[in-house]
C-alpha cells in the first residue's frame, strides 16, 4: 500500500511500510525528535517493518508510539492515513502496511 496523494491518487515509490520503516530508523535526528528511551521502540518497530515486509503485530503500546512519531514524521495527508491504518490494527480490521 503506498500513499495517496491530496486527491486520492496512489503515490509512486515506496509502500507506506517502507516509508515508516525509513522514518523510524532516523529517529533522533534534529529533525525527527524522540525521547532517548523511545530511539529503541523506533529501532525494533523498524526492523520488525522490513524483515516482515509490512506485516507486523502490534501491541496497544507500539501502536500509542506510532500515532505520536507519525504526527512528528509525516505531513498532515500522510499522518492522516497511518492513524487510519492504526485504527483499523486496533480494531483487527488490519493486518498489512504493504
Amino acid at each position: 500500500m503506498r500513499f495517496k496523494d491530496f486527491r486520492g491518487t496512489e503515490t509512486g515509490g515506496r509502500t507506506i511500510a517502507e516509508e515508516m520503516a525509513m522514518a523510524l530508523f532516523n529517529a533522533g535526528i534534529p529533525e525527527l525528535p524522540v525521547d532517548r528511551e523511545d530511539k529503541f521502540t523506533a529501532y525494533k518497530i523498524s526492523t520488525k517493518l522490513i524483515a516482515n515486509s509490512g506485516v507486523i503485530e502490534l501491541s496497544e503500546q507500539d501502536i500509542t508510539f506510532l500515532r505520536t512519531f507519525s504526527c512528528i514524521a509525516f505531513s498532515a495527508g500522510a499522518c492522516g492515513q497511518i492513524l487510519d491504518l492504526l485504527e483499523e490494527e486496533r480494531n483487527g480490521t488490519n493486518r498489512s502496511y504493504t
